[in-house]
């Protein structure tokens, strides 16, 4: 009996532990820490992008351009980081972007588009 126990509490354990990893590394809306930072208990937003993606930037919605740089110091208004110049990135989306109102969150492959002041949605540049 105690053996049969023991086997059990280890599948369990196990099957807990193994669990908790998937929905800790996560890159979508679903990851366990993207959902602790929704809620303000987890304190890095940046290696949350592909989750911010997946759940088509609902944290974003109603700030404004100046909430998210303070969110996400990184960001530029364009791709090479403040001076003027366009990367390949910009280039290729400056259709998408229409010269509007826009941030690049970096490693410059999320576009942050604001009309009005105000988020609007954001889209991921490809290569």
């Amino acid at each position: 009996m105690k053996q049969t126990l023991a086997i059990w509490l280890f599948i369990v354990a196990f099957s807990g532990s193994s669990l908790f990893t998937e929905l800790w590394y996560r890159t979508d809306d679903l990851s366990l820490r993207y959902n602790l930072w929704k809620v303000g208990l987890w304190p890095r937003p940046e290696h949350l992008l592909g989750s911010l993606i997946a759940d088509r930037g609902g944290p974003l919605r109603y700030m404004t351009k100046e909430e998210i740089i303070e969110l996400f110091p990184e960001a530029h208004e364009n791709a090479e980081h403040g001076t003027g110049e366009r990367n390949k990135f910009e280039k290729r989306y400056m259709n998408d972007i229409h010269g509007g109102e826009h941030l690049w969150l970096c490693p410059n492959d999320v576009i942050v588009i604001f009309e009005n002041g105000k988020f609007e949605y954001l889209f991921l540049a490809k290569g």
